[in-house]
């Protein structure tokens, strides 16, 4: 089993990429972000789930190796000890800022909550690494891991102190620095690389490329004049400057010879060999997400497996004493029978045991007669029989001691069929866990994939909530003066908003509006009752009051409606859950049949009653699987999808309660690019 945290540490990021990532964070987060979960991936890393109102979740990942924004959806494999902790003081908390000091490997993440409170997440990369979470005074909350070392002590309740500088930092570093280091340095037969190695703070690889580019690989200090230092310092400035850019970045994730990586850079180095396999990425985090993500995988496969191996190793100890326990059971029957046939060659009767005929036949069977107060016994491989002078008497004897060893022998077959049986069940398992380390690579969603949605046949989003807090945050958080907000007259309606109304187009946008009304009436409670119709309407985001009447209590996700609501009556309850393609992926989209069929490539219509959400969703997958078999190769990768379509996400786009699919067509998308529009 590859030891990945090991892999892990080999593949540990330097102050100068760290100093790009957190660049690249801090501009993709500091826009109003707040980490709306906290989950464990294993003890050492985390995954920080960064939610913002209009804009598409951040997956962020924190581990000892690195800090990076993510693709990849992780399943916890190995609890982290602080992972509780970390949740009630970051979780909630908006994302203020994320520093680093000069280019040392620590990260500092600050999160403020609604309160006023201030956290600091504070992450170190060096070492066996560590993650610290502090107050707003840099008083320890929880750490992962205690530090207790001689220039420093980390420990719960105690103030942190950041790590000693380890040689002058690369951003502050001058030419008379150089040249003041080398002429108190004591060892002048140092060669140059050893040297900057331990007097500046910079990874061993690009320590490397200074001294390829200045061609003093291997040239001791003593060998160096000023010239030489006023160079090398040139190139250590140049050198920091295009890794810090991020337009001159041709990031590569460099591979071993069984294609392993082994160390990423930003742009091809010299000092890195033509020989030398490697993978191109478009961004320096794009290429630590592939390489870092890859080997939490593979340490999640590990972990998750550690119980299945040291059972499996369990049953193959078993096994192998079983297999002994067999060819001891076989060893012993035959020496018995070649005793029992060999004494059938013999007089029937024998009157001496001294007799030699007998004695040989004993003797070359290592068996023996014995006599136990007063009792003779016959012994033969550890079994014992009393002896009987009528030889065939005793031989049969053993005969029938054979057989019984040999019927013994089948019982201990059985038993290894069924060590074999469960050992192969936890090979499957093993391997079953391997490959579901990861969930799947995070397809980024559009900021109003989290409520309910749909496009209209006009081309408007419509945006609805799915619960109390939703309908708060649609209200409180995406209403604008161009939208129209709608309500059913119904027990638990949602409110729907019709987004960036055109001025004057309520009275333009009739289609608009009844499929806005019957998205409300057919996610409101309506259709867990059963009903057929209801009522909707709809007023302008000014009649709207966020606040109760004095003296007047409103719950959560409840509003005021003031002035004159536009009624639609009698709507019909009826919905359409179908698959489109939104921004260059598929997604499902469920709300009026005509705006999913104008959109969807397949679709189902559902009405209420019928099937519980979880049958209803896997008859919906059945449907989809069908219709949109055997279709163009513009949709090649559809299939793909609705196999890996999970019944969780059907559930959810649906509405609460029973459903039955009243039919199953092509959309128009689908229709238009096999030439069947007409149809």
């Amino acid at each position: 089993m590859v030891d990945v945290r090991v892999t892990m540490k080999i593949m540990e990021l330097s102050g100068l990429e760290l100093h790009c990532l957190i660049e690249d964070i801090n501009q993709k987060l500091n826009q109003g972000y707040y980490v709306s979960a906290i989950s464990s991936i294993s003890r050492n890393s985390f995954s920080l789930k960064m939610r913002h109102a209009n804009l598409s979740d951040v997956i962020l990942i924190l581990s000892t190796a690195g800090i990076w924004i993510t693709r990849m959806n992780f399943r916890t494999f190995e609890d982290s000890p602080i992972i509780n902790s970390m949740k009630s003081e970051i979780e909630r908390a908006k994302f203020e800022s994320i520093e680093q000091k000069g280019d040392e490997r620590v990260a500092y993440l600050k999160f403020r909550h609604l309160d006023g409170r201030l956290r600091i997440l504070v992450a170190e990369f060096f070492s066996k690494g560590n993650v610290i979470v502090c107050d707003e005074n840099d008083v320890i909350i929880t750490l992962l891991n205690p530090v207790e070392v001689r220039h420093r002590i980390l420990r719960t309740g105690m103030t942190y102190q950041s790590p000693p500088p380890r040689g002058i930092n690369i951003f502050d570093l001058s030419i008379n620095d150089l040249l003041e280091l080398r002429e108190k340095e004591k060892d002048p037969n140092i060669e140059v690389d050893k040297w900057l190695g331990r007097s500046i703070s910079l990874s061993k690889k690009y320590i490397e490329e200074i001294t390829a580019r200045s061609k003093m690989k291997h040239i001791k200090l003593s060998e160096t004049a000023r010239k030489d230092m006023e160079e090398v310092f040139e190139l250590a400035r140049s050198l920091v400057l295009d890794i810090c850019d991020p337009s001159t970045h041709k990031p590569l994730v460099l591979l071993d010879n069984a294609g392993r990586p082994t160390n990423v850079i930003p742009f091809r180095l010299e000092s890195v060999s033509e020989g030398v396999a490697f993978v191109p990425y478009e961004t320096l985090m794009e290429a630590v997400d592939a390489v870092f993500s890859e080997l939490l995988i593979e340490e999640g496969s590990s972990t998750r497996t550690v119980e299945l191996d040291s059972k499996i190793a369990a049953l193959e100890h078993d096994y192998s004493q079983q297999n002994q326990a067999e060819s001891e059971v076989i060893e012993k029957s035959n020496a018995i029978r070649k005793l029992a046939l060999e004494l059938m060659t013999l007089p029937s009767f024998v009157t001496d045991i001294q007799d030699k005929s007998l004695s040989s036949v004993l003797e070359k069977n290592s068996s023996k007669i014995v006599t136990i107060a007063g009792r003779k016994f016959l012994e033969i491989v550890d079994e014992s029989m009393p002896f009987d002078p009528r030889l065939p008497r005793i031989s049969s004897l053993l005969y029938d001691r054979a057989k019984e060893l040999e019927r013994g022998c089948q019982s201990i077959r059985n038993a290894k069929s069924r060590l074999v049986e469960q050992m192969e069940d936890l090979k499957k398992k093993a391997n079953l866990l391997q490959k579901k380390a990861a969930v799947k690579p995070q397809v980024e969603k559009e900021w109003f994939e989290r409520y309910r949605w749909f496009i209209g046949s006009e081309g408007l989003l419509c945006i609805g909530g799915r619960d109390a807090s939703s309908n708060s945050a649609i209200i409180r958080k995406h209403l604008t003066d161009q939208d129209l907000v709608f309500h059913a007259e119904v027990h638990g309606s949602p409110f729907f908003v019709v987004k960036n109304v055109p001025d004057g187009g309520a009275d333009q946008l009739k289609t608009s509006l009844l499929e806005a009304a019957q998205a409300t009436v057919s996610f409101s409670r309506a259709w867990k009752d059963g009903l057929s119709v209801a009522d909707a309407y709809w007023v302008i985001p000014d009649q709207v009051k966020k606040g109760a009447p004095t003296g007047q209590f409103l719950p959560k996700g409840s509003f005021v409606i003031e002035g004159k609501r536009n009624f639609v009556k009698g709507v019909e309850i009826r919905l359409a859950l179908g698959v489109i393609i939104l921004e260059k992926k598929y997604a499902l989209m469920c709300g009026p049949q005509d705006a999913v069929k104008k959109k969807s490539i397949a679709y189902c219509v559902l009405l209420p009653g019928g099937n519980d959400p979880t049958n209803m969703a896997k008859k919906f997958k059945q449907e989809m699987v069908r219709v949109c078999t055997d279709i163009s190769e513009e949709f090649k990768e559809l299939l793909e999808y609705l196999k890996s379509l999970t019944i969780d996400e059907i559930v959810k786009t649906i509405p609460h309660g029973q459903s039955k699919i009243l039919l199953t067509r092509k959309g128009e998308l689908l229709a238009r690019s096999m030439g069947e529009l007409h149809s």
